[in-house]
């Protein structure tokens, strides 16, 4: 998991009501419970050591470089996957900070933003670069050409393949 002591934190564990795990334990009682995976990430986010030895390695640049458009959870677990494999990320945010909605909409008392700070750090510490956005703009501008993919990140990912016939009328004029 990308964002362990985020998830341990915020998630409503909607796994729990389906866990077989209750039917595989012998000697639970009357009343199984469900693995509460929620709670384990917490604590194993909580009472870890020093993670930055167990971070992907990175490979020698490749010379492709890539735009995330927002500094949400999307764009930064594709910079966390992307870093290692040699790809220069840059990601695009209009906040001062890297987190979007985990970072604006999900109160203190629940989440502290020291644990957003540290994880996001893990993912920046990967050599992503995070540059805010200007207001009113959305990303990079005037500087399309220079990144071999573009991810807009709210849910949904585009890009440019490399494959020389890929066209569609107006997106690949676009892009």
């Amino acid at each position: 998991n990308v964002f362990p002591g985020i998830l341990g934190r915020t998630c409503d564990r909607p796994c729990e009501p389906a866990c077989r795990r209750g039917r595989v334990e012998e000697n639970n009682g009357a009343d199984p419970e469900p693995v509460a995976i929620c709670r384990l990430k917490r604590v194993a986010a909580d009472m870890k050591d020093d993670v930055k030895n167990r971070m992907p390695s990175l490979s020698p640049r490749n010379g492709k470089r890539v735009a995330c458009i927002g500094a949400g959870p999307a764009s930064l677990t594709v910079a966390r996957d992307l870093a290692p494999l040699g790809y220069d990320v840059t990601v695009f945010d209009g906040e001062a900070k890297a987190g979007g909605f985990i970072r604006t909409q999900i109160p203190r008392f629940r989440l502290p933003e020291s644990v957003i700070d540290e994880e996001t750090g893990y993912i920046l510490d990967l050599g992503v670069t995070f540059k805010r956005a200007r207001s009113g703009s959305s990303g990079p501008q005037g500087s399309r050409r220079q990144y071999s993919h573009r991810h807009r990140l709210a849910g949904l990912c585009f890009f440019r393949p490399h494959h020389p016939n890929w066209q569609t009328r107006d997106r690949a004029r676009r892009w």
